[in-house]
């Protein structure tokens, strides 16, 4: 088990967690929200396609490829991990999904925002 995240066997851990996971996902979005409040005006007098490409490639790099946790497909893995753990196939399955969940959700985003 890795010593720094809580333990799932746990009841005590579990709960703090199940107790937790949903508000601190609604912080983060606001966070996230805040950040993009200054431009939010300029996205509305852009066509689709542009909100849409913005929208889309600024959720690839904040949440995937600039993540400040470290894992094999981004920055911060590279640095801390392990080689072992720094697999080719795994990389470009992980890369695929996110590419698709920020192409999803920049045109739902892009779409419905405006």
């Amino acid at each position: 088990m890795i010593d720094y995240l809580r333990n799932m066997s746990d009841e005590k851990e579990s709960k703090h967690v199940q107790k937790w996971f949903l508000p601190a996902q609604l912080v983060r979005g606001l966070i996230l929200s805040i950040v993009l409040w200054p431009i939010i005006s300029l996205l509305g007098d852009l066509s689709f396609g542009i909100r849409f490409l913005f929208l889309s490639t600024l959720l690839f790099f904040y949440t995937d490829f600039a993540s400040a946790v470290p894992f094999n497909n981004n920055i911060e893995g590279f640095v801390y991990m392990k080689p072992k753990y720094m697999k080719t196939g795994s990389f470009w399955k992980l890369y695929l999904e996110t590419f698709m969940y920020s192409i999803m959700i920049g045109a739902v985003a892009g779409g419905f925002l405006f």
